[in-house]
This record gives C-alpha cells, sequence and structure tokens, in this order.
C-alpha cells in the first residue's frame, strides 16, 4: 500500500523547489567586482608589450613588475544558467610599476589613481558598493569609498615585494568587472538584436577611447598638481573643503588628495584626473588652467 505524503512532507518538497529554481536567478541589478591576485610565469612576456604612458619606457632602468589591468562592463540575463554576455567594454593594458613608486603613499595613489582613471574605470566606481577580494584573503568584502579600494590595491601591489627577487616571471592582475542583470526577456530581446559583432568589436571600440585618454593624460603635465593628504582640522583651519565636488564624497581622514596649485581646491586623485582629461578649469571656482 503507497504511503501518502505528508503535509509537512509536501511543504518541505514545495520549499527546497522554490529555493532550486531561485538559485537559478538573480534579480535584476548591477554588481562591481574587483579582484587583485599575483600570478607567475609570464612577467618577461608582459613586459614586451607595455602600455607607454609617461614614464612607463623605463622598464629597463628600474626594478619593478608588471600589473596587467583587465576592465570589462557586461550585460547579463537575470537567468544565471544562460552562459552569454553583452559586452560593452573590455580592455586589457599592461603597465610597469617602479617598486620606488609604491614605497610612499603620495607616490602610489598617484600611480594607482591614474591606472584606474587611464583605463576608464571611474563610471564603473559611482556604485553603492563595490566587492573586493584577492589571492591573499579567502573572502571578499564590500566596499563603499574609492578611496579604501585605491589603499587595497595599493597595499596588494607592495606585496609584491615579496616575491622572489631573483624571479623576473611574477606579475600582478587587477581585474574590474560591472555586470548589470537585466529581466532574462529583456536581455534576450537586446542579445538577439545586437548580434555577435557587437561583442567581437567591443575590443576595438574599447581600444579607440582608451587610445585617445593615453594621448590626454600626457597633458596633464603642464597642470600643476600637488598632493597632500587630508587632515580635517588642518583643512578647516585654512578654509579648505573636506568634500570632493565632482563626486560629492567626503575625503576619509589621512586618504591622500589632489590640489590645484593655482586655486588650491582638493579632489580625489581619480576624480580630478577624470575630470580634466575632459576640461581645462578648476571643478569648483572654474579658474583657466594650462
Amino acid at each position: 500500500m503507497p504511503i501518502l505524503p505528508t503535509l509537512q512532507n509536501i511543504r518541505a518538497a514545495a520549499k527546497a523547489s522554490a529555493t532550486a529554481s531561485s538559485a537559478l536567478f538573480k534579480e535584476a541589478g548591477t554588481d562591481v567586482l574587483v579582484r587583485c591576485s599575483q600570478s607567475h610565469g609570464g612577467g618577461i612576456r608582459l613586459r614586451t608589450n607595455l602600455c607607454k604612458f609617461n614614464e612607463n619606457h623605463i622598464v629597463n632602468t628600474t626594478i619593478g613588475f608588471p600589473i596587467m589591468v583587465i576592465v570589462s562592463i557586461k550585460r547579463h540575463s537575470s537567468c544565471l544558467s544562460f552562459k552569454d554576455y553583452i559586452y560593452d567594454h573590455r580592455a586589457m593594458q599592461t603597465f610597469w610599476i617602479p617598486y620606488d613608486h609604491i614605497v610612499s603613499d603620495e607616490d602610489a595613489t598617484n600611480i594607482i589613481s591614474k591606472l584606474i582613471c587611464l583605463m576608464n574605470v571611474i563610471p564603473m566606481l559611482d556604485e553603492q558598493c563595490i566587492s573586493y577580494s584577492d589571492t591573499k584573503t579567502s573572502t571578499s568584502m564590500m566596499l563603499t569609498n574609492k578611496d579604501i579600494l585605491i589603499s587595497k590595491i595599493m597595499n596588494f601591489a607592495r606585496g609584491m615585494k615579496e616575491c622572489p627577487s631573483n624571479e623576473d616571471h611574477w606579475y600582478m592582475t587587477l581585474g574590474i568587472t560591472k555586470v548589470t542583470y537585466l529581466p532574462h526577456e529583456n536581455f534576450m530581446n537586446l542579445y538577439n538584436k545586437m548580434g555577435q559583432d557587437y561583442n567581437w568589436n567591443a575590443w576595438k571600440r574599447t581600444q579607440e577611447v582608451l587610445d585617445s585618454r593615453i594621448a590626454a593624460f600626457e597633458l596633464l603635465k603642464k597642470i600643476g598638481i600637488k598632493k597632500m593628504r587630508f587632515r580635517a582640522s588642518e583643512f578647516k583651519d585654512c578654509n579648505l573643503l573636506d568634500t570632493c565636488s565632482i563626486c560629492h564624497d567626503g575625503f576619509l581622514e589621512g586618504c591622500m588628495v589632489s590640489c590645484i596649485n593655482k586655486c588650491c581646491h582638493v579632489y580625489h586623485d581619480t576624480c580630478i584626473l577624470e575630470w580634466l582629461l575632459r576640461n581645462r578649469s578648476c571643478p569648483y571656482c572654474r579658474s583657466k588652467l594650462a
């Protein structure tokens, strides 16, 4: 005689089924993921294809390491079992980081900020939360401030000095990914409309933008900017702003900021670099710069 299922068993089965179904879908929204890692085996090869900007040509005369920066912005279906993406931005560049440039907070903040700005990452960091992870920690953490993110990347880069000194094969990878999840039907309509050509051309579209940004970076040398450490009490005494007027976020105590020499207005490194790529005036007082 068959055993009839009890009400409790029926409810348990229904709950398990609902859990399994929900695991295949993700709520519509945006995730920003940042991951740092150390790799061994390709450092020498990467040296031959470095991005030439600023003083990156000094690779043969300085002791340091390559950093490969991989950036992608993509859209995905809320149905996680669907594997394809729509890529709006795909970029990969390798830079040279001299060890001397990551010893002091000022130099380290400056070079990490330049890499992030050059790779056109700033709009991705406007999200409320950024998930950060690296190969030295077992868990990811949620960050809500660009300064904290730069500090995490900076500290990981400093750890590259612990790699064997007689090895030239080590390199660092910085991966930054922004994923926007869309309702499955909406995503499929876009995916079928755009076709694979859109994804295949993502590299070309992005590289053209990066080439223009690299050229623009050279012009920033003519604008006098100094680095300083934010101290709330000192800034208040000098009537300096304690908030970046570009992103409207307050400065963290002790963080490195950029001050325009001509007018003494202060901003986040990444914010003012991004601004000056498009404008030649102070964002706050509109003073004309070089």
